[in-house]
């Protein structure tokens, strides 16, 4: 229930993306990096569920890829097609978030409280449901 700390990121694609922004949407952050099992599983839940809610919920990815290049091959070949932003390797962001283990899931609520941690599967797919309001 504690309020999310400020996001503003500058995206892949180069746009620019924000929890302010965002503010009235359920946003799910996923910090990953390419080649992270767990996290690369988490791909065709999160493409689900940004296709189902795309007028209530905003999903970004986090990724702390070393290279640049290693978080943009899945973007250019639309394996991952909701915002994506590069931290680097122990990037900024990362640290802000205290962020040490991958992946790590946030559920930001349309009032911009962290609304649940770490849910995958059926459990996020519901905490998702409810505050986007189906």
């Amino acid at each position: 229930g504690k309020p999310a700390p400020e996001l503003n990121l500058e995206l892949i694609n180069k746009a620019r993306w924000s929890l302010v922004q965002n503010r009235g949407k359920t946003v799910v952050i996923l910090f990953s990096f390419k080649g992270c099992g767990p996290c690369e599983a988490m791909y065709p839940d999160l493409q689900a569920l940004a296709d189902e809610y795309k007028e209530t919920l905003s999903v970004v990815s986090i990724m702390t890829d070393e290279k640049l290049a290693d978080a943009t091959k899945d973007v250019q070949s639309k394996k991952l097609t909701w915002n994506i932003a590069w931290d680097g390797k122990n990037g900024p962001i990362a640290k802000q978030w205290a962020e040490d283990h991958f992946p790590t899931i946030y559920v930001i609520g349309p009032n911009g409280a962290i609304a649940a941690v770490e849910l995958r599967g059926n459990r996020l797919r519901s905490r998702v449901s409810e505050l986007c309001g189906q």
